[in-house]
């Protein structure tokens, strides 16, 4: 993470690495996990607690962007961080993952809250990252069809 953030340039530019790099573990992850975590009530309070405590980081973090010109001004991060989480947390209880893929719907729930708290500015860098990155999911289908004919 210190990483990403020592070569970024902007706030918008570390969510969307980190999200990537959220993408790929997401790949390596069966979904039983997250079914299964929620069997073992220490397991699951210890991973809550982790994110009540990155929770405010994660405002700070947002609320940077706000200076940086990414995000808007007028939006309680807090609010939002626990909207989100809620709503993670909801995905993984509900059926909503046999009907789509749990990717699809994590990168619609992801892109849809960049773009909503994203000012013009964000949102061109944003645009620009879903076109190279689908670009780069289409080429990764494309050669993973070819490999399985």
């Amino acid at each position: 993470m210190k990483e990403i953030v020592e070569n970024s340039t902007n706030v918008l530019e570390v969510i969307l690495k980190c999200y990537q790099g959220s993408i790929e573990a997401y790949h390596k992850v069966n979904k039983a996990f997250f079914e299964d975590i929620m069997k073992y009530p220490r397991a699951y309070e210890q991973l809550r607690m982790e994110r009540e405590k990155d929770n405010q980081v994660s405002v700070d973090f947002l609320k940077q962007g706000v200076t940086q010109g990414i995000f808007r001004d007028d939006i309680n991060f807090a609010i939002l961080q626990t909207l989100i989480r809620e709503q993670m947390k909801m995905l993984m209880k509900t059926d909503v993952c046999n009907e789509y893929e749990f990717l699809e719907v994590y990168e619609s729930i992801m892109f849809i809250y960049l773009r909503g708290i994203s000012t013009h500015k964000g949102a061109m860098e944003l645009e620009e990252f879903i076109k190279k990155y689908r670009e780069g999911k289409k080429s990764n289908q494309d050669n993973d069809n070819k490999y399985n004919e």
